[in-house]
This record gives C-alpha cells, sequence and structure tokens, in this order.
C-alpha cells in the first residue's frame, strides 16, 4: 500500500493533545496513561463521521450548508492526524482526499459567502495552511487502482468512491488517469443522488430493521424516581399545559433521552414520558419514532403493540384513524395526505411530511412535495419550488396554513437569491420582503429555527447580548411574581470555542452546530458534561437561584433573569455574542 503524505498535512490550528492542567488547582501530577490504538482509532471515526455527514449534507444542499464546511474540514484534520499516529495509511489516504474537496469548496466565493464571519476565518486559515505538495506522475495508474480496487469492495458507498475519484482527477490533472477518475468521480456522484432521492421518499411507516435491546426495563420504582427528577429539572417546561406547551417539551425529552441512551433509567423515564406528552399533543412523528428506539435498547420491548396502543387512544379523529390506517397500508393516498399535512401545517415537520406529501391524494400538494424531494440544485430548480410553494399558500383557506406554506417558500427563496441576477433577484427580493412583513412568528412554538432576522427585528422586548464566556450575564430584567417573559435568541448569532482538543466548535444559541446548522444532533464528542441538560456552548437562562434552562419556553417571575453561555469554563479561545430579546407574554 503506497503512503500518501503528498496531500495537505495536518492543520495546526485543530493538532491534538489536551489541555495542560492548572498547577494552582492540581494537588499533585497524576500520571496519565496513554490512549490504546483501538481508543485512537475510535475517536478518528467518530471526527470522520461526523465530518463525513456534513459533507453528505453539503452535497445535496451545498447552500443550505456551507456554514458548517469549517466543522468538517476541523474533524477531517484531526481524524487525519490520529490515524496517522496509528499508521492507519487507507484511512489517512482517504481523508486527505476529503480535506482537498473541501478545499476546492471553501475556494468558492458563493460558498464562503454563507458562512458566519467566525467559521470565515476559521476556514481561510484553513485553507492558509493546507499545504498540496507536487504529486509524482508515476503514481496516477497506482492511485487511480487503489481508488478503483476501494470502489469496488464498497460499491453502495457512491459520496466516498466520488470523492477518491476526485482526488485523482485534482492531484493528476490532464493525465489519462485523472480524465478516467473524473468520469468516474461523476457518475458515482449522480448515483450517490438517486440514492439519496430514494432515501428522501422513504416515509415513517416503512419497517425500519431494528435489533432488539438486551437491557432489562426499569423498575416501577425507578422510572417514578426518574420522573420526579425530571418535573424538578423542566419544571418550567412542564407547568404548560397547552397544546404547543405539551409538544415543545415531547421533543426536548426526546431529543435528550436519546443523549442518555447509555442510562437506561433516564433513557426510558424520557422516551416514556415524550411518548406521553406526543399522544396528548398529536406530534405523530414522535408516536412512531419513540417506540423504535425503546426496542433498540430494553429487551422483550414490543414497539408495533405500544405504538398501536398509543393510536388506538387517538381512533376517535381522522389523524389516528389515518395513523391506523397507515400501519396496515402504507401506500393510502387519503391518510397519507392527511397525516402529511399535519406534520407540515401544524408540526413544521417537513422532512418527515415531504415523502407521506407526495403520495397523498391531492395532486398539487404531490406535485411540489415531489420536486422538492428531487433535491433541486440548479438556481432555476430552486426558484420554481420557491414559487410552487408560495403558490400553495396563496390557495390555502387558513391564515395558519398560509403562514406555513410561506415559512416553506421563503427557505427556498433565501437559498436562492444569491444566486440570482436581474430581473429574477428583484422578484426574489421583494416576494422575501413580502414575506417578511406578512408572517408574523408564532413564538409558542418553541421553534426558533423556523425565524427569519427581519422577523426577530420585529418582536419588541429587551435585547440582551449574551457574550461567549462561563460567567452570567445580567439581563437587566427583575421579574414580579405573575410577570412572564418569553427569550427570543437571534436566529443567525453564533459564538465560537475550541474545546479540550484544540478542536473549533462553532455554536448558535442551541449549542454546537456539529452535523446540522439547523436542527438535529447537537452534541459533539469529546465536550464535556452538560449543565442544566444542556449542550456545551448553548445559550442557557434562569432566575435568581434556580437551574439554567433552555431558553425556550415562558420563564415565570418572581426573580432577576440571568443568562450565559453553557459550561464554556472548560472551553479555550471563546469569542462572539448571541443576541436575545426579553419579550413579555402580553405581547406575543
Amino acid at each position: 500500500m503506497p503512503t500518501c503524505r503528498i496531500l495537505l498535512p495536518v492543520l495546526a490550528a485543530i493538532s491534538l493533545g489536551a489541555v495542560e492542567a492548572d498547577a494552582r488547582t492540581s494537588p499533585a501530577p497524576v500520571a496519565v496513561k496513554p490512549p490504546s490504538p483501538a481508543d485512537l482509532r475510535q475517536r478518528a471515526a467518530a471526527s470522520a463521521a461526523t465530518a463525513r455527514e456534513i459533507i453528505r449534507r453539503f452535497r445535496l444542499d451545498p447552500l443550505g450548508i456551507a456554514a458548517q464546511l469549517p466543522a468538517a474540514v476541523a474533524g477531517l484534520g484531526e481524524a487525519r492526524d490520529l490515524s496517522e499516529q496509528v499508521g492507519d495509511t487507507e484511512a489517512v489516504c482517504d481523508l486527505e482526499a476529503e480535506l482537498l474537496w473541501c478545499r476546492r469548496q471553501l475556494a468558492s466565493e458563493e460558498v464562503r459567502s454563507r458562512i458566519p464571519a467566525e467559521g470565515a476565518r476559521q476556514a481561510e486559515e484553513a485553507s492558509r495552511r493546507i499545504e498540496e505538495r507536487p504529486a509524482p506522475p508515476a503514481q496516477a495508474d497506482e492511485q487511480l487502482a487503489r481508488a478503483e480496487a476501494a470502489a469496488a469492495e464498497r460499491p453502495e458507498d457512491h459520496l466516498q468512491n466520488a470523492l477518491r475519484f476526485f482526488a485523482v482527477a485534482e492531484r493528476f490533472a490532464g493525465s489519462p488517469a485523472a480524465i478516467k477518475a473524473q468520469h468516474l468521480s461523476l457518475a458515482a456522484h449522480e448515483a450517490f443522488l438517486r440514492a439519496s432521492q430514494e432515501a428522501a421518499r422513504r416515509t415513517l411507516f416503512a419497517a425500519p430493521q431494528i435489533r432488539a435491546g438486551t437491557v432489562p426495563m426499569p423498575s416501577g420504582a425507578q422510572m417514578r424516581a426518574q420522573i420526579a427528577d425530571l418535573k424538578r429539572a423542566f419544571a418550567t417546561a412542564w407547568s404548560d399545559q397547552t397544546t404547543t406547551g405539551r409538544r415543545v417539551l415531547a421533543r426536548r425529552l426526546y431529543e435528550e433521552g436519546l443523549r442518555r441512551r447509555a442510562e437506561p433509567p433516564a433513557f426510558a423515564a424520557m422516551l416514556t414520558e415524550a411518548l406521553r406528552l406526543a399522544a396528548e399533543s398529536d406530534e405523530v412523528e414522535l408516536i412512531v419514532l419513540i417506540p423504535d428506539h425503546m426496542m433498540t435498547v430494553f429487551a422483550g420491548y414490543d414497539a408495533v403493540g405500544e405504538r398501536r396502543a398509543v393510536l388506538a387512544r387517538l381512533r376517535s379523529r381522522p389523524l389516528g384513524q389515518a395513523m391506523l390506517a397507515m400501519g396496515e397500508r402504507p401506500d393510502d393516498p387519503a391518510a397519507n395526505g392527511l397525516v402529511g399535512r399535519h406534520l407540515a401545517l401544524e408540526l413544521g415537520r417537513w422532512e418527515p411530511a415531504l415523502p407521506l406529501l407526495a403520495k397523498g391524494e391531492d395532486g398539487e400538494w404531490a406535485r411540489v412535495a415531489r420536486m422538492e424531494l428531487a433535491r433541486p440544485v440548479r438556481p432555476a430548480e430552486q426558484l420554481a419550488t420557491a414559487q410552487a410553494w408560495r403558490e400553495l399558500a396563496r390557495r390555502a383557506a387558513r391564515s395558519e396554513d398560509r403562514l406555513s406554506l410561506g415559512a416553506r417558500a421563503r427557505i427556498w427563496l433565501e437559498r436562492v437569491q444569491p444566486q440570482l441576477e436581474g430581473v429574477q433577484r428583484e422578484e426574489a427580493d421583494r416576494a422575501l420582503a413580502e414575506l417578511a412583513r406578512d408572517m408574523p412568528f408564532d413564538l409558542r412554538s418553541g421553534d426558533y429555527f423556523g425565524m427569519s432576522p427581519a422577523q426577530w427585528d420585529q418582536f419588541k422586548g429587551t435585547v440582551v447580548a449574551v457574550p461567549a464566556r462561563p460567567d452570567r450575564t445580567d439581563a437587566g430584567v427583575a421579574l414580579k411574581a405573575g410577570e412572564q417573559v418569553r427569550l427570543v435568541p437571534h436566529p443567525q448569532d453564533t459564538w465560537s470555542f475550541e474545546n479540550a482538543r484544540r478542536v473549533p466548535v462553532i455554536c448558535n444559541w442551541r449549542g454546537p452546530m456539529a452535523k446540522n446548522g439547523e436542527r438535529g444532533d447537537w452534541g459533539v464528542e469529546g465536550l464535556e458534561p452538560r449543565r442544566g441538560d444542556q449542550p456545551t456552548g448553548a445559550v442557557v437562562a434562569w432566575l435568581d437561584a434556580r437551574d439554567p434552562e433552555a431558553i425556550t419556553g415562558v420563564f415565570s417571575g418572581p426573580g432577576r433573569l440571568f443568562l450565559s453561555a453553557n459550561k464554556l469554563g472548560v472551553a479555550n479561545g471563546a469569542k462572539g455574542e448571541i443576541r436575545v430579546k426579553v419579550v413579555p407574554v402580553r405581547e406575543e
């Protein structure tokens, strides 16, 4: 196997090494056992997996995911360094190919315009530190043969194969091997897009392949104790008994529960309560997902039976009837359309909604859903998708539906607008201005990712700039008994820091943007434990001596309001600030 050291030396900005202990707080030096090769390989695999997920999403939506490329570069660089330490030449070669590809993307002005200021600085430093060395022409055929052998061994790994062939085409440009590699890279990328489109069309109700768990279910006493702890930890959210409040809490418990999978009692309690709240508030996606997650951990858990039992309590309503029908007939057009509209319009869960809408009985809805599921990349196709959603919004009977559909149109308009020129650019600008003016944002949803900066500007409240430091920030707001406020973070503000391994991490108000800049898995492997059940780097808030909480939901007096960046005492080089508006509930 040839060595692969002619590309991309390790980025100095993401070199490994733990932070030195503070002599003033360490009573005596403690011998630290060096990590084993197995540990290094595991850490390399985790970093590479996170970076590759960003790259996968970028290939499907380049401008929408552009802000995450610096994090991908950091993860790939760390994984390459670790792989080199254990002598894994195969992994080093693959990682260098991926770093080369990332460098080419970061050179695009269009991509760089979508990266936040701090991320752009890190990307610039990364690009400057990546050094290409001339590749000996004699190695062209050898490297192409290596890429072809890897593709033959893992033919289903279309994206990785595309990146391997891309590296050969770039390094040996103009050679016969490079020309062949370029064609192979394009073919692999097209196969990746086809596979991604097929995966996007799978619905929630497709039977998953689940490996049953082996852990016994916690006892009744354990569950009661865990639920009591949850009610104390999420006291503010638990007090909101509205349908929206229950949905928000169900989602929080579900997401936090998945992060606590290694703690079976906490995992079981969080997901059990999330399922109860989901059933009470018609949070249909969680009704489908939670039993499957429980089955993967606990021995003897009947996911199908539990799901049917929950849905049986909803059978008196059309939504419950539709979900029960889809359990028996997954392609039922009427049921698909009803559940898809509920997911999209009521819950804002568009990703699981789109495949259902595409199977629905309403031909126009199905056509527009299929347009989006095709993952359009060309500006003309993206603009057509935005216009199609906007036309559906104009024809919607309910004002709430017009707002939801308008928000979907705005996502596509914001994505395509920088790529337009002339009359099309002017039309997109006017449409975005109209949508920002006509679409008030529902703060009660807690889903602040759907908010635009223009909508944030419209809220009346006190603006508090929360800097990226562990010290608390006094909001200057003292609530009397009975007074209530909501905290509204700016949707695009970020701050950044380096974790204990000197890996740069960019955060928005909800925490590190590791995999998905909009929503999803917000954990970053290797960070210190969370405080107040929130990720490191998230914005947290509390009144006087209460425990910190996520900033979604209502904060009720009495007490003085404080905010901070969660758990940044373990971080290095923290920079930036996130603005938060304190909005009196009476002004919603």
